[in-house]
């Protein structure tokens, strides 16, 4: 029972790990992906707001 929940205990860790390792490059590439995004958003919202106006 011990050793299971030692196992367990390890693997998590182990996976955390690794984990982090691949979210960290991530952060470094996003601003042209952020303003990307962001226009993307703004148009949606720019089409919502159009089709509000057309149901008014």
């Amino acid at each position: 029972m011990g050793n299971e929940n030692g196992w367990s205990k390890n693997l998590v860790g182990d996976l955390k790990i690794p984990k982090i390792n691949l979210e960290l490059p991530k952060l470094n590439y996003p601003p042209t992906d952020l303003s990307h995004i962001k226009k993307i958003n703004e148009q949606i919202a720019s089409e919502r707001q159009q089709k509000e106006q057309a149901i008014k």
